[in-house]
């Protein structure tokens, strides 16, 4: 048996296990909130008293588990298909007379609340994005209770050709010198943030990433253990030459194209 000396040290660390744990619950229950605006296609402020101190505020909320492709630059480049994001997800919102659920789980660096939604009629707008192949799936093993469904969404819109995927059997395969040497937006008739096919010879190749003189392809661990059960074979493709679907990004170490895989599909060899 153990015993505890009763004291100030003690109610002190009971108080902080209770101020953490009611900190805690903020974000593993749901609540109805204002939409006060649509940033882009997976993010919104939203009006919400998430520390419940009686004083809701404006706040970012980012959708968990997809990727929309970029309204603006940032971090990323705009992408294709980034206003049609926008426009799907602020009808969503506009049809759910912009009042939604939310489920929340905690915040990102950036200071947003990460969630999924549900508009007042029970459609799962994270996974809308995806199903209609206007998102990608970005997978985190502590928010992952709904990649399987993402993951068939996802499958869903390829096989429909939906979105992104409408370009699937026209978008051009274009060599990755061609592509590195026009980097800049596809606004400005370039090639990033354009979706292509992305063709190189592969040079070198670890579990995770393709990569050639011109061109590097990725892929999380969450996504290779999502659609390739842990293990892309990438070992496999070494001295072939392949093509790869997705919207090009510039890789800042070294300045090749560079696009994140996320399934099988997106993968093809030529010769």
């Amino acid at each position: 048996m153990v015993f505890i000396k009763r004291g100030p040290y003690l109610i002190v660390s009971l108080l902080a296990i209770l101020f953490v744990l009611g900190a805690c619950s903020l974000y593993l229950t749901g609540a109805t909130v204002s939409v006060l605006s649509i940033t882009d296609g997976d993010t919104i402020r939203i009006l919400y008293d998430y520390d419940r101190d009686g004083y809701p505020e404006n706040i970012p909320l980012r959708y968990i588990g997809v990727d929309t492709p970029e309204l603006h630059e940032n971090s990323k480049p705009m992408g294709e298909f980034g206003e049609e994001a926008y426009q799907f997800n602020k009808q969503l919102i506009e049809d759910s007379g912009y009042v939604i659920r939310i489920e929340p789980h905690g915040f990102d660096s950036f200071g947003r609340i990460l969630a999924f939604l549900y508009t007042e009629n029970g459609k799962f707008i994270n996974e809308e994005l995806i199903r209609n192949g206007l998102a990608r799936p970005l997978t985190y093993e502590n928010t992952a209770q709904h990649s399987m469904d993402f993951k068939e969404a996802y499958y869903e819109a390829y096989n429909n050709r939906r979105g992104i995927f409408s370009l699937y059997d026209t978008a051009p395969v274009v060599d990755a010198s061609e592509v590195r040497n026009d980097l800049k937006s596809f606004v400005d008739g370039g090639y990033l943030g354009k979706i292509i096919w992305l063709k190189f010879y592969v040079t070198d190749a670890s579990k995770y990433i393709l990569e050639g003189n011109d061109a590097i392809v990725e892929i999380r661990k969450e996504e290779a253990n999502l659609f390739f059960d842990g293990d892309p074979e990438f070992e496999s493709y070494l001295h072939k030459t392949v093509k790869v679907f997705g919207e090009i990004w510039e890789n800042k170490e070294d300045g090749k194209p560079k696009i994140l895989l996320r399934a099988p599909f997106e993968l093809k060899i030529i010769n």
